[in-house]
Formats: C-alpha cells, sequence, structure tokens
C-alpha cells in the first residue's frame, strides 16, 4: 500500500464513533433526517450533556447514526456533532475524486467491463495516486471526500530514477524554449544574428534553474508543478531583460539619430517578441499597452499617405491592446476613431482592397468594443459601415460574420424578428459558400436556434441545435470544444421543454469535453458545472445541486479564472443560487451571509443599484431570510428596496411588484 493510501486508512478507521459529541439546532424540528428515540439520551442532552465517552454511548444501545438524524430533548432539538477537517471524515462513507488532466487519461474499457452502465478506465503500471487536499465533508454531513491526483506516465520503478526523469523532463523544456526564441527571432530579418548572446544567456539562466532545483519537490506533483510554473516565469523574465528590452531600446536609439523608419520596425519587434512570447501576466499587458502608447508618439510625425497609415495602424494596435489587455474600453474608443479617421483619409487617395479592408475592421473593432459596454444602437451604427466595405470588397466570410454581429445585437435589444433575420442571412452566405455541412453552418444554426428558444419556440430551437450538434461532431470529431458548445445551447432547450434529465445529460457530456480539452479549473468548466447545479436544482435535487454550485464558485474564485474573462457578477451568479439551497435547507445564517456577499458585488458593479432588477431578487430572497429567522423589521426594510426596484422597472401591474406589495 502507498504513503497516500496508508493515510487514507488512518482517517477513516473508527466509524462507530458517531454520537459521541451532539449539537443544539433549535426549537424547530429539522425538515429532513430520521429521528431519534431514545429517553436515556434525550434526557442527558436535556441537562447540557453534549459529550459522552465509548461506554457511555453504548449503553444507550442506539443503532448506527447518520449525521442527518436527530432527536428532542425537551422543546429543544439536538443532532450529532459534525467535526471538522480529518475527523469529521472517519465516521462516514467515502467519495474518491480523482483528477484527471491531459496527461494522466486512461484507456476506456466500458465496452468489456462488466459493470453495465458505468464507464471504466485501465491505467499503465506504475501510475501512483496522490493526496491533492486536506479531505472534506459534504454540506449535509453525510459523505467525506478524497481528492487524489494521478501521477502517470511512469518509466522508473524507484523515487530516485523518477526524480532524475522530472529533471531531465524540465532540460528538455528548457532547450524547447530556447528553439522558439530562435524560431522567432529567424522569422524577422537581421535578429537571428542580433540576438544570438540573448538566445544563449535565456537558456543558461533556465539550465541554471533546472539544475538548482531539490530533488525533493521534483518527488510529489505538487512540488513538480510549483517547479514547473518556477521554469515559466523565469523564461518570462529572461526573455522581457533579455530580448524584449533591448530591442525596445534599439529603437530608442534609432530614433535619437532621426531613423524613424527603423526605430518603428525595432520596437514593433520587441511589442511582437512581448505578445508572441512571453506569457500572459498582468505585468506583461502592461507593458505591451505602454510601449504601444510610445509607438503611437513615435508615429505621430508621420506626413504623407504612408505616414498616416502607419499613425492610424498604431493608434488601431494600441485600441486593442486597451481592450484586450486592460479591459479599458472608454480609452480605447477615441483611438479607434482616429484610426478610422485617418484611414479614411488615405482611403480617399488610395482606395485599394487592402485598406478598405483594414477600415472595414477597424469599424467592426469599434462595434465589439461598444457592445461590450452595452452601447448597441452605437454598435449597429459601426458594423452597419463594416458590413457595407466586406460586401463591396465581396468577402463572403467576413460580411456572413457581420451579419452574426448584428444578430447579436439585436438579441441584446431582445428585437428578436431582427437577430433571427440577421442569422438566417449569416447561414444563407455560408451554404452558398461552404455547403451545408461546414461548421461555419453548424454555428449559424446554432445562433437560429438560440433566437428560437427566446421566441418561445422550443420545439424548433431543437432541430437546429441537434442539426448543429451532428455537423460539429462529424467535422470535428465528438471531443470538439465546439460539440461541448452545441451540448450546452441543446441543455437549456431541453430544460425549457420539461426533459431535465436530457439537459442534466446533455450538460454532462459538455462538462467531459471541456475537462479535456481545458482543464477542470477553466472558466468555461466553472460556467457549466454552474448550470449543470441549475438544472439539479429544477428537479428539487438540493445535495448534487449544491456540489456542483460549489465546484463552480471554487474554480470562479481563483485570480487566474477571472483573469479569463470571469468578473465578480459571474462569481455573485454562482453565490447567489447557493444561498437559495442553503435557504431551502435550513442553513438560514449561512443563506444570510451569502446574500449579503451578493449584494456588495452587486453594488460595486451597477452604477445604480436601486435600477438594477436583479438586485430586487436578492432584496426579496433576504426578506424571506429574515422572515424566518423572526427579524421582522429588516424582513420589512428588504421587502420594501425589493418593492421600489420592481416598481420602477417593471411598473405597477407586474406580479412581481404585486407580490412585493404584501
Amino acid at each position: 500500500m502507498s504513503t497516500a493510501n496508508k493515510q487514507v486508512a488512518l482517517w477513516f478507521a473508527g466509524m462507530e464513533a458517531l454520537g459521541l459529541k451532539w449539537r443544539e439546532v433549535g426549537s424547530q424540528k429539522p425538515s429532513k433526517g430520521q429521528e431519534v428515540k431514545n429517553q436515556a439520551l434525550a434526557g442527558k442532552l436535556e441537562q447540557q450533556q453534549l459529550e459522552f465517552t465509548k461506554e457511555e454511548w453504548d449503553q444507550f444501545k442506539l443503532p448506527t447514526l447518520s449525521y442527518d438524524s436527530y432527536i428532542k430533548a425537551g422543546n429543544r432539538y439536538f443532532k450529532p456533532a459534525a467535526e471538522e477537517g480529518k475527523e469529521a471524515t472517519k465516521h462516514l462513507p467515502t467519495l474518491y475524486v480523482i483528477e484527471v488532466g491531459k496527461m494522466s487519461i486512461g484507456a476506456n474499457i466500458a465496452d468489456i467491463s462488466q459493470f453495465e452502465g458505468e464507464e471504466e478506465f485501465v491505467y499503465p503500471m506504475l501510475t501512483r495516486l496522490e493526496l491533492s487536499k486536506e479531505p472534506e465533508l459534504s454540506p449535509d454531513g453525510k459523505v467525506s471526500t478524497i481528492y487524489l491526483k494521478l501521477t502517470v506516465n511512469q518509466r522508473s520503478t524507484t523515487v530516485e530514477d523518477a526524480e532524475q526523469a522530472r529533471r531531465r523532463f524540465l532540460t528538455r523544456l528548457a532547450h524547447s524554449l530556447q528553439w522558439s526564441l530562435r524560431n522567432w527571432a529567424r522569422q524577422h530579418a537581421g535578429l537571428a544574428q542580433r540576438l544570438r548572446p540573448q538566445t544563449v544567456g535565456v537558456l543558461r539562466c533556465l539550465l541554471d534553474e533546472v539544475c538548482d532545483v531539490d530533488l525533493a519537490l521534483l518527488n510529489t506533483n505538487e512540488g513538480y508543478g510549483k517547479v514547473f510554473v518556477r521554469i515559466l516565469h523565469l523564461w518570462e523574465n529572461s526573455l522581457m531583460q533579455l530580448v524584449v528590452e533591448p530591442l525596445w531600446q534599439d529603437g530608442e536609439q534609432e530614433a535619437a539619430t532621426g531613423r524613424t523608419d527603423e526605430s518603428i520596425l525595432r520596437f514593433e519587434q520587441a511589442i511582437d517578441a512581448a505578445v508572441q512570447l512571453c506569457a500572459n501576466g498582468k505585468e506583461v499587458r502592461d507593458r505591451i499597452v505602454q510601449m504601444r502608447r510610445l509607438l503611437v508618439e513615435v508615429t505621430d510625425g508621420g506626413e504623407g499617405l504612408e505616414g498616416k497609415w502607419k499613425k492610424a495602424l498604431a493608434k488601431d494596435l494600441l485600441a486593442r491592446s486597451l481592450v484586450e489587455e486592460q479591459n479599458e474600453f472608454q480609452q480605447a474608443i477615441p483611438l479607434f476613431k482616429e484610426a478610422i479617421e485617418l484611414c479614411s483619409e488615405v482611403c480617399a487617395v488610395d482606395s485599394s482592397p487592402d485598406r478598405l479592408g483594414q477600415v472595414a475592421c477597424n469599424h467592426a473593432n469599434l462595434a465589439t468594443v461598444f457592445e461590450r459596454m452595452g452601447r448597441y444602437e452605437d454598435a449597429l451604427a459601426q458594423i452597419q459601415k463594416s458590413l457595407e466595405l466586406f460586401e463591396s470588397l465581396d468577402q463572403p466570410q467576413n460580411v456572413a460574420s457581420s451579419h452574426d454581429l448584428i444578430g447579436n445585437l439585436r438579441l441584446h435589444q431582445n428585437h428578436l424578428k431582427g437577430a433571427l433575420d440577421a442569422y438566417h442571412k449569416g447561414l444563407e452566405i455560408r451554404i452558398r459558400v461552404w455547403g451545408p455541412r461546414h461548421p461555419d453552418v453548424a454555428k449559424s444554426r446554432d445562433h437560429i436556434g438560440t433566437v428560437l428558444h427566446r421566441m418561445g419556440r422550443p420545439q424548433e430551437a431543437l432541430v437546429q441545435h441537434q442539426q448543429a450538434l451532428q455537423m460539429f461532431i462529424e467535422y470535428h470529431g465528438p471531443d470538439h470544444p465546439s460539440v461541448a458548445t452545441s451540448y450546452g445551447l441543446l441543455a437549456q432547450v431541453l430544460t425549457e421543454t420539461q426533459d431535465v434529465e436530457g439537459a442534466i445529460d446533455a450538460t454532462h457530456k459538455q462538462l467531459k469535453i471541456e475537462s479535456r480539452a481545458f482543464g477542470t479549473d477553466h472558466p468555461r468548466c466553472a460556467e457549466t458545472m454552474h448550470q449543470l447545479g441549475l438544472c439539479y436544482l429544477q428537479q428539487g435535487r438540493h445535495d448534487k445541486a449544491l456540489f456542483q454550485l460549489q465546484r463552480s464558485l471554487e474554480i470562479k474564485m481563483k485570480p487566474g479564472c477571472q483573469n479569463r474573462g470571469q468578473t465578480p457578477l459571474d462569481i455573485a451568479k454562482t453565490e447567489e443560487y447557493i444561498a437559495v439551497i442553503y435557504q431551502e435547507q435550513g442553513h438560514l445564517s449561512k443563506a444570510l451571509e451569502m446574500f449579503k456577499s451578493v449584494v456588495e458585488t452587486k453594488k460595486k458593479a451597477y452604477n445604480d443599484d436601486d435600477m438594477a432588477y436583479d438586485m430586487a431578487a436578492t432584496y426579496n430572497n433576504m426578506a424571506v431570510v429574515y422572515q424566518k429567522l423572526g427579524n421582522e423589521q429588516r424582513a420589512r426594510e428588504m421587502g420594501t428596496k425589493a418593492h421600489n426596484i420592481f416598481l420602477k422597472t417593471l411598473g405597477p401591474d407586474h406580479p412581481f411588484t404585486k407580490q412585493t406589495s404584501r
């Protein structure tokens, strides 16, 4: 037995000890669980004896308890006390959660398994299990969870051999990173020779770090992962210090001598090195924006058509960096407009297809920014200009994409017929150009299905999503992310048609594909877990819903996840549903604290929280919790806040407004 298995055995010894500690849960009878009848135990608990020895407990001669068992003593109710940490897991059934990544996928042998209806996997010899974190107790106190990681692809029978194998892998990684730098330099005239010392210096830094690694760190997956991340951080820092900044300094020297074109070339090479070779960390993103600002300043002095064109491109790239790297929409808008104006001036003299195409892309980029800001009419004005240019250039792919963006904007505005018309135009173009079974055609069908769903035509929507799903599977295979997206859209419609089991099945397939493609801690997986939790919640299966929503929240709370598109409102959305489940389960204090957290998040996100419709739902939920807790004053305060928002946003005759007026 491995060390991990020994620890598991120790933690789960002594299951008969449940019942030695008790806790008071109030005067209200628990809504769930098995009531215990025992006068002797009730008498002791009424006297506030909440702990017993093993000998005292045996005298009660009670059957095996569970964590939802309860007993009435006097006018109060008591439950077995749930211990914390490892101790809480000693007495319970155990769920083993084994984390599987891209490098630890076994062979699926479900077809030959003796366990019908279950998936079974086989792993190679020398595969090991490693504890990844402390055991946990489920929210209902019924199941303990052990988290394990697979250590696979082992070629060694001893720890020493495994350690050296991992060091050899890191050495190969260092050489691979150096190759990527050398290959990038060869793609830019004159840089291979210019960066030869830096290329050697970067490799030396990486190899020094590999040689200095403590072998003890390499003996565990966690330690090995930390070393891997450290190597990548060193690679990024070395690139910035030895490649990006020296290239930028070359550009500054060229500019100082009046060689503007040469300086711009070096500046662009420095920016490209940071974009192509460095990781997407905040410091790098901020430096890229800073360099693009300086590049705009250098190009501002350019005259003639080419000078204006370079200035326009520099402003467009800076605007896109501000949006992509820093979410600075307000700063980006005037830069996009200036770029469009300069490009238009050039095109008035030289209207070549490439330059007109750039103007069309500038309008489309600005439309996308307006869309993300919620300025849909402004976005429509820009995308219409882009569409006209793409049509004049006979670029069907860009024309279809423009129609899709118009459909998205109309959908945001709830102009469903306009959205449907736009998506149909995109579909017709794609069928004409690529044929009826192309993945872009499938994407159009998914768009159309989404609108039909919103229009209350779920059966028609179902047909569109099913057709799209089949096309994606035919073209990409069953494990492609596009297939996962289509499963998710299909699940939403199935939920609408009351086929919740079908929705759960589709969402599980979606999650399985995304976990393999992106890893289980990716924002897409977090959102899918959230949707799966809502499906279970609709069925009234609160424990399963809570499990999925908590998994989703745990991922969304990670800083890395928030850097990849997750917002505080995404976190609040999941927290609110968790709070609703706590409320249903009678955990009122937990529910109240989480609702308060949701309110604070929404207040920061909305400029006028009194006009935010979904704030009213949160206040209304809080009113219910306060009422159940017996705090009538706070319940009335929250109810009044909810009513006022509903009154402003929905009017006096809406059912929600009338309901909260009582």
